[in-house]
């Protein structure tokens, strides 16, 4: 079947290609008819004339894009070399004429549409389509995305319409999904979705990275070279959490609760797409501010703002350590990150581990206790303070109705976690080569330093068990304190009889010293929380 298969496509082949040679002979493209030989030739369409736009950021990837969405062009600052400013040069090529052309500008904190003044007359950026009639070539300038008058978009220096043969046209706000969500290539093979996952990595497109890296790991077969598996497994698992503080745009369902979108949509949030381009951009109803606007009265509350950590970003945790777990030891990768050439090894490997479990340790944590409020009612009450908030919520801080197991299991995180965070310093203690580079490292931290910080975290292990001697490495020699963990994690102290009383915003002191035990010797010359000396005001030195 697969020969029969492969016999019609050479005849269907073989036939068009007969078809063509009769229409070319028709068309007197065969050279004997009138006109001589060559008339071929003579009948050949020009390429479309294109256009070219320069300029210069601050370190970004830039696309251009058509009203269908599609990138025409783009550029980034790697591998260039920044001007006396600090500035990388860009350059789009290939700029299509006779359709509009809108800029984008894509950074760390998320994507910037180049706005200008689309009549150059009053000077205020209106628009951020324009067009190209003749091949033209468009001299930006500095492109700035932090004018502080033009929040949230990307102003050039240059006017493109005072470039001969380009005109402006009406605003369009929207965002082309092949900047917000960008898939990759069909066929991209495995080093181009690396290389290409990098780059967006580098000049924060983080949600590019995020897919091409999904896609290296989900294409791996098993007979890939063991440091590009590893690679595609790293980048992955850095990326996939920190994506979905980039999935800001809204699909205009304010009822549920799946994305980072859908908590702005609760939240009363501008939905337009270049009100959630960027950071800077999204606009929030703020009760605090000088003219107030309230919170909805659907706001989600912190119980739904757990269950969307649980269901949504816990997952992605997990999967994070799961990509990790099968990087090998021998990992190696040279990238470049912010602009700097980095190196990522082992160690960061075991370091972005042992954060990743303090993650779901923490989640643990506060599934065990009672932490939910009604934030919108809570911020809207223009008399709220921290007395008032505990006195609406009585049982805020205390222990849930089962603690003992999230607990139980909070513990076993911190404990691999801390075994992992030993494992990385002493991976990248030991080794031989130049660590100035290297994407996480121990700074200029001395060995005998470093050996203090390693005892800190077996004293820290110790302490979930039982009462340790904790060594204040920072202070004058024997200024040691006892810390006992265990029966928090043990899920029998609970926390809200220990806080100290409020008036107002203002703390008074701790009820009880020793915290139900966790600080079995205090108060002593070497641990006091109730401390006033610096100043004495009446509120523990530890809470200023």
């Amino acid at each position: 079947m697969k020969r029969m298969w492969g016999v019609k496509k050479i005849f269907s082949f073989m036939f068009l290609a007969l078809m063509v040679s009769v229409l070319l002979a028709a068309c007197g493209g065969g050279g004997g008819s009138d006109g001589g030989g060559g008339g071929g030739n003579n009948n050949q369409i020009p390429p479309p004339a294109t256009g070219t736009i320069s300029g210069s950021v601050s370190g970004t990837t830039v696309v251009a894009v058509n009203d269908a969405g599609n990138i025409v062009a783009s550029d980034d600052s790697s591998g260039k070399t920044p001007d006396a400013f600090g500035n990388y040069p860009f350059t789009l090529t290939g700029i299509p004429t006779g359709v509009n052309i809108r800029v984008f500008l894509i950074t760390a904190s998320g994507v910037y549409p180049m706005y200008f003044d689309s009549n150059d007359a009053d000077t205020i950026p209106d628009t951020n389509v324009f067009s190209l009639t003749t091949a033209a070539t468009i001299s930006l300038g500095y492109v700035n995305t932090n004018d502080a008058t033009q929040s949230g978009k990307a102003i050039p220096a240059n006017n493109p319409i005072n470039t001969t043969g380009v005109s402006s046209s009406s605003e369009n706000t929207n965002i082309p999904v092949s900047i917000t969500n960008p898939s990759p290539p069909t066929g991209a093979s495995l080093s181009q979705l690396i290389n290409d996952g990098l780059d967006a990595l580098n000049n924060g497109w983080i949600i590019k990275a995020r897919n091409y890296f999904k896609a290296a790991v989900e294409g791996l077969s098993g007979g890939e070279n063991q440091n590009d598996a590893d690679t595609s497994r790293f980048f992955y698992a850095l990326t996939r959490v920190i994506a979905l503080g980039f999935d800001n745009y809204s699909d205009g369902n304010s009822t549920d609760m799946n994305r980072m979108a859908d908590i702005l949509d609760r939240f009363g949030c501008d939905t337009s797409m270049s009100k959630r381009s960027n950071l800077s951009a999204i606009s929030c109803p703020d009760p605090n501010k000088s003219i107030p606007v309230p919170m909805p009265n659907d706001s989600p509350t912190v119980n739904e703002l757990g269950g969307f950590i649980n269901i949504i970003v816990r997952p992605e945790i997990e999967g994070a350590l799961s990509n990790l777990n099968s990087v090998s030891s021998s990992f190696n990768k040279a990238w470049i990150f912010d602009g700097n050439s980095v190196e990522s090894d082992y160690g960061d490997v075991l370091m972005i581990r042992a954060l990743s479990k303090g993650l779901l340790a923490n989640i643990d944590i506060g599934n065990a206790l009672n932490i939910n409020a009604d934030i919108d009612a809570e911020n809207n009450y223009t008399n709220n303070n921290i007395q008032q908030f505990l006195a609406n919520n009585l049982n805020f801080l205390t222990l849930g109705a089962n603690p003992s197991p999230l607990l139980a299991s909070a513990k076993t995180q911190l404990n691999s976690g801390l075994d992992d965070m030993t494992s990385a310093i002493n991976f990248i203690r030991t080794e031989t080569d130049s660590q100035n580079n290297d994407f996480i490292n121990l700074g200029n931290n001395t060995p005998p330093e470093i050996d203090e910080a390693l005892s800190d975290i077996a004293d820290a292990k110790a302490s979930m068990d039982g009462a340790t001697v904790m060594q204040d490495n920072d202070s004058i020699s024997n200024n040691e304190f006892i810390l006992d963990m265990s029966p928090f994690f043990g899920g029998l102290i609970n926390p809200r009889p220990l806080l100290p009383l409020f008036t107002g915003n203002t703390p008074g002191m701790f009820p009880d010293v020793t915290l139900n035990g966790v600080l079995p010797n205090a108060p002593n010359n070497n641990v006091n929380i109730n401390e006033d000396i610096n100043p004495a005001d009446g509120i523990p030195d530890i809470l200023q």
